[in-house]
């Protein structure tokens, strides 16, 4: 598919999202222009640098067992569209506080370690749960942190978007779908990781210690 494409699913997206938020409220608060600009930006930069690959493909081998995936697709409603209305239509409107702003550091910073995560691990960076022959194992950068860096990434994003709505059922999605999810994702895939790679992995994962989780 082409990067126009992909931009127009990006414009599609950022204007749900607008639609979702109130485009009287988006032009009263700064904190969700900001909010929208950070989300145009960091989608261009998904979709024009490592995440155009990403997006393309898919792998004939890919893992048939997909229920972690649909439910990491979901977390669009639970952890973007819940929040937003929680806050929408909170009688009466929370005040924008310092925290807020917070948030959508927080929520950038995620963006940033995800673009990172891909960046590094190249053509190894699948959607699928799958390994081939051509790929390698990322180990530099954030990848020398976390093992799956990229997930974090995706967690703190999630964070950031509660705080900047500041919203409990927001907070409660995380907690109770996308860190779940996630871990029983990432065990199968590295159960799968170890397979594939053997000894390199084993040293791999013996020296990083850390699954999702710095220090964890």
């Amino acid at each position: 598919m082409s990067l126009v494409f992909h931009a127009l699913r990006a414009g599609l997206f950022i204007g749900i999202i607008l639609l979702l938020i109130g485009v009287t409220n988006v032009g009263q608060t700064p904190l969700f222009m900001a909010f929208l600009a950070a989300l145009v930006m960091a989608r261009f930069l998904e979709l024009s640098g490592p995440g155009k690959a990403l997006l393309a493909t898919r792998l004939a081998d890919e893992d048939k067992s997909r229920i972690t995936t649909w439910i990491i697709g979901a977390t669009f409603i639970t952890n973007m569209v819940v929040p937003i209305l929680h806050y929408r239509y909170s009688k009466p409107l929370p005040e924008v506080g310092w925290w807020n702003w917070l948030g959508l550091l927080i929520m950038i910073a995620g963006s940033a370690l995800r673009l990172w995560s891909i960046q590094v691990a190249g053509e190894s960076f699948k959607a699928q749960i799958a390994v081939s022959a051509k790929h390698r194992l990322a180990t530099s950068g954030p990848y020398a942190w976390v093992r799956h860096p990229a997930y974090l990434g995706t967690i703190i994003f999630y964070l950031g978007v509660t705080a900047i709505f500041w919203s409990s059922w927001g907070l409660a999605a995380l907690l109770i779908v996308v860190v779940p999810t996630f871990v029983v994702r990432l065990f199968k895939e590295e159960r799968i990781l170890e397979a594939h790679f053997g000894e390199e992995w084993r040293r791999y994962a013996a020296q990083t210690g850390s699954m999702l989780f710095p220090g964890l």
